[in-house]
């Protein structure tokens, strides 16, 4: 084969793989992105097409600012940043909106781009739309009638909760909390009522649980736990006085004059060096809440020692 054949060759197989890699561009279900090392936009897939915004071809040479709400160009800069001074991929889940005006959940891969002396010139992104499997995982790990994390996620949580705290040096409190005469307040206003009273307990939990190391479920019925790092054993009982407190007011808003339905809580502290087994804190948990409830209801009750003797 003479050279000007082995040309022709190259340039048929040149041909050929663009081809292929053009189809790959069009059609590839992925969002797939560069910018340079200023954040303006190099080159984006046709699959940006999906994105509330400009056609694909409109994104070149302008910034995630130009093209994005505030909150989520920030975002999106803030990875892209974390890219460049990387020398492995970034992983971040990362939100936009398509042109149905529905936020969808991406999880996107952010490397850095080399340039031909291995300098950084820019970044790429590749991402997939994941809000289907969020949707799934929120049904699996959520009850749904509260929204709360139901028993399924505390059971997986508890021991990763524990570690965390131990490596950060916090208290953790386990509190179990149960609605006092649920039962009588479904026969007496009966159970859409009900319903609306178990919802209002996790509005209240929620308000008073709402650090991004606070988590509150919902076990069972009308069983509900929380798990949340604290100072000391005074922290615990003022924020659980409050969640009381607080839920009585709902109560009164829904019923008027329905003293006997209240919240009874029982809470085993988890110190750093504490080894017991999660069934254990369970167990202790569920001590204190019985104790809670023979002492008259609609308190907080520790853990204490007399529990190990079934005091």
């Amino acid at each position: 084969m003479n050279e000007i054949e082995k040309l022709k060759a190259e340039i048929e197989q040149l041909r050929r793989e663009n081809h292929w890699f053009q189809a790959i561009l069009k059609n590839a279900p992925v969002l797939l992105s560069a910018k340079d090392l200023q954040g303006t936009v190099m080159f984006v897939s046709e699959h940006f097409k999906v994105l509330k915004g400009p056609d694909p071809d409109e994104y070149i040479n302008k910034s995630v600012f130009d093209l994005f709400p505030a909150d989520i160009a920030e975002a999106l800069w803030q990875n892209d940043l974390e890219a460049q001074r990387s020398e492995f991929p970034v992983m971040a889940e990362e939100q936009v909106y398509h042109k149905d005006d529905q936020l969808h959940t991406y999880q996107t891969s952010k490397f850095r781009l080399l340039g031909d002396e291995g300098q950084v010139i820019g970044t790429c992104a590749v991402s997939f739309d994941i809000t289907e499997l969020k949707r799934l995982e929120h049904d699996v790990i959520r009850d749904p009638l509260t929204g709360l994390y139901n028993r399924r996620f505390l059971d997986a949580s508890l021991e990763s909760e524990r570690q965390r705290a131990l490596r950060e040096g916090h208290l953790l409190a386990f509190a179990l909390i149960d609605l006092d005469g649920f039962k009588q307040f479904n026969d007496q206003y009966g159970h859409h009522l009900g319903d609306e009273l178990l919802q209002a307990l996790a509005t209240t939990l929620r308000m008073w649980l709402r650090r991004s190391g606070d988590y509150c479920f919902r076990v069972g019925g009308d069983e509900f736990a929380a798990l949340f790092t604290v100072e000391n054993s005074n922290d615990v009982l003022k924020i659980m006085n409050q969640v009381i407190e607080s839920f009585k007011l709902h109560v009164a808003a829904m019923v008027p004059n329905a003293q006997d339905f209240g919240l009874s809580i029982g809470v085993r502290l988890i110190e750093m060096n504490d080894q017991s087994a999660n069934r254990r804190l369970y167990i202790d948990a569920d001590k204190a809440l019985y104790k809670a409830k023979a002492m008259g209801k609609g308190q907080c009750q520790l853990f204490r020692s007399w529990s190990a003797h079934g005091e």
